[in-house]
């Protein structure tokens, strides 16, 4: 992440409503938004991960947030169970559409449904989310549950409309037998966007055709 980007971080998150009780509290909102972004477009898997993370580059964070301490991964943990998902999409839409929109020209970019790890238990069905992945920003660019691998197909329609907001001519867009659709290729084209979709048995007369 460049300077530039990470300032314009700054300026976006730190419009979320932050619902915590001001009093005491001993990092702003945006500080634990923003160090959890950097951390995670680093590679970074878990909340003890954002943390190391945020210990290692301290200095170079301290360049454009407030603070005087790291948190500790609880406090990344407590924030994020408690933050507005709806609020902080909008403000993540809108970074990466000033941040990286129109630079996504020879990118791969994958969508794919993956259920979340650990979120599962016993007869419990687990959160399954359908991800826009964009393999070199290392980013998730949109996110849509459903319930159930079943029903991917149903979300395809608006990631592609999101990814209409990010300018991605010239990319090339990635989903597996789920997405081989005519639909779906139609709009990829009118997006200017090159498409590799899966094809597998039941597509009948085309899976023989190739």
């Amino acid at each position: 992440m460049t300077d530039e980007q990470l300032k314009l971080a700054v300026s976006l998150f730190a419009q979320l409503p932050d619902e915590r009780k001001h009093r005491g509290l001993n990092h702003s909102l945006v500080t634990i938004v923003v160090m959890a972004l950097c951390a995670v477009m680093s590679g970074a898997d878990t909340f003890p991960e954002i943390q190391a993370f945020a210990e290692s580059k301290r200095d170079w964070l301290r360049r454009f947030l407030d603070f005087r301490r790291v948190p500790d991964h609880e406090t990344f943990r407590r924030v994020f169970a408690r933050l507005d998902p709806v609020a902080f999409q909008s403000s993540a839409l809108d970074w990466i559409k000033q941040a990286i929109g129109g630079q996504l020209e020879g990118d791969i970019v994958a969508i794919d449904g993956k259920r979340l790890r650990g979120t599962s238990e016993h007869e419990v069905q687990g959160v399954h989310m359908v991800n826009v992945w964009s393999a070199r920003h290392r980013l998730c660019l949109a996110a849509q549950p459903v319930a159930g691998k079943q029903n991917e197909i149903s979300t395809l329609p608006s990631l592609i409309d999101t990814l209409a907001l990010l300018e991605v001519s010239g990319c090339i867009v990635t989903i597996d037998a789920m997405g081989t659709q005519r639909a779906v290729a139609e709009k990829l084209v009118a997006l200017h966007a090159q498409y590799l979709l899966a094809l597998k048995g039941n597509q009948g007369y085309l899976f023989e055709d190739v």
